[in-house]
């Protein structure tokens, strides 16, 4: 998708949202976003994160050669080798500072996606900008900038730079956008018992896979509420 992007515009910066380095090797990764940013010089980010995306198995199957299946336990040492690839920087007699990658121009900056102060820490420790999952848990947003901010490295003059994430659903109408919100809560939901199905039906009053749809005393910032889903019981979206 970036390099697709990138290669129908010619100003904008185009950025990865991001890879999930468990999953992947730093050494493949590096590869892949130097190319991109041979093509595209000076305007491709790196977002890289440490969260896993998937259940076990899936998590297994994307890394079936990796200790533990794509755990994200080594995301350190993985940004770590992930950087120096990028920019060098492996100690003297390390066997991975032979490997010359191609090409040697167009590296590009990366970027930690963060959800918890931990990983916020992580990249303040490493001088990296940060993006930082509002959407997934805006409770947590501000002490995440605050761990960041306190643990940033300033030694080589740079700056602390943030970026929030948010989500944003629209629709031609306000009623429509309230609707595409509540699939999204809806898949939330599930999600969140283990149940990666696809989006459901953004039908206002559906009946698939024993959907119940009702109005939500949820208040946003614009004063509205909003459209709520209530999985019933269902063979195919429900625990039994």
């Amino acid at each position: 998708m970036a390099a697709r992007v990138a290669a129908e515009t010619h100003r904008i910066r185009v950025g990865s949202g991001g890879v999930l380095l468990p999953h992947y090797s730093p050494l493949k990764v590096a590869e892949v976003f130097r190319v991109l940013g041979a093509l595209s010089p000076g305007r491709i980010d790196l977002g890289v994160g440490r969260g896993i995306g998937a259940g076990s198995i899936e998590a297994h199957a994307l890394a079936p050669g990796s200790p533990g299946g794509g755990d994200d336990g080594d995301f350190p040492g993985r940004l770590a080798e992930l950087l120096a690839f990028l920019h060098g920087g492996f100690p003297e007699g390390h066997p991975y500072g032979r490997i010359q990658l191609m090409p040697t121009a167009g590296a590009p900056e990366v970027w930690l996606l963060v959800a918890s102060p931990q990983s916020a820490e992580l990249a303040g420790r490493l001088g990296l900008p940060v993006s930082i999952a509002h959407f997934g848990r805006p409770q947590v947003t501000r002490s995440v900038v605050e761990a960041y901010r306190t643990a940033f490295d300033r030694r080589d003059g740079s700056r602390p730079r943030v970026q929030i994430g948010v989500g944003v659903y629209c629709g031609p109408t306000d009623e429509e956008a309230r609707r595409v919100f509540a699939s999204q809560r809806l898949f939330r939901l599930r999600m969140g018992r283990g149940l990666l199905l696809p989006l459901p039906s953004r039908r206002p009053r559906s009946t698939a896979c024993g959907t119940r749809w009702s109005r939500s005393p949820t208040k946003w910032p614009s004063g509205r509420g909003a459209w709520s889903a209530t999985p019933t019981r269902c063979t195919r979206c429900s625990p039994r």
